[in-house]
């Protein structure tokens, strides 16, 4: 594993915020600023010597958003998916177009990995889906809407 100078690795995560894809942009607008039952998440973050496409630190849970090109790099993507993993992250892997054409699914996935989503309990469990709910009453729609036009990318 061969770690890039910090300069370098902060102006490749900074170019990769930027040129995020439609899938990105649409669940970045549905996880940040803890949006997702509290949680932080940070985009394009480093974890190693690899930059992982959402992290959350507290549930130490990587979530990678593959398009296309994943499909010529599977060996790379397991091997780079087992070094994480040997580091206590869980990983957790979903399509580009399970995002944009599921993403309260997603988001629902996401819950259930961190032990986060059961709607037949109180609690955090309960406040968790209901802010998804929520989610998905007043914003869903508009979050897809913007995604598709590329404009859900603001904030960081």
């Amino acid at each position: 594993m061969r770690k890039l100078p910090p300069s370098t690795a902060c102006e490749r995560r900074r170019d990769l915020r930027r040129t995020s894809t439609s899938a990105e942009s649409l669940f970045w607008s549905a996880v940040r600023n803890r949006r997702l039952a509290g949680l932080k998440f940070r985009r394009q973050h480093s974890v190693g010597c690899f930059i992982v496409d959402f992290y959350c630190h507290e549930k130490r849970i990587v979530v990678e958003l593959d398009g296309g090109y994943h499909d010529h790099v599977v060996d790379a993507d397991r091997k780079r998916q087992r070094q994480i993993e040997a580091e206590g992250i869980t990983v957790v892997r979903f399509s580009n177009e399970e995002v944009l054409e599921n993403l309260e699914g997603v988001l629902v996935a996401v819950l259930k990995h961190v032990g986060l989503y059961n709607p037949t309990s109180n609690g955090d469990a309960l406040t968790a889906a209901e802010r998804l709910e929520k989610l998905s009453k007043f914003g869903l729609e508009r979050l897809i809407r913007e995604a598709g036009r590329g404009e859900a990318t603001g904030g960081t």
